[in-house]
């Protein structure tokens, strides 16, 4: 949890895309969502290749 906590204090997660998608079928996908003090953000990823920190994120929680 504290590489995590971390991770997304280093983030700019309100400039993040909101959809992340790559061109090939029967690919993992990720649903993403980060509450704040002012809302959530909702973050898909087709393909698991979005930008920092998901990547980080990614790595930890699915141990890729």
């Amino acid at each position: 949890m504290k590489q995590i906590y971390k991770i997304l204090q280093r983030a700019d997660l309100k400039n993040l895309k909101r959809k992340y998608t790559v061109n090939m079928s029967d690919q993992p996908k990720s649903t993403i969502t980060f509450y704040t003090n002012t809302g959530k953000i909702v973050i898909e990823d087709y393909g698991l290749q979005g930008e920092y920190p998901l990547q980080d994120l990614y790595k930890i929680i699915y141990k890729l």
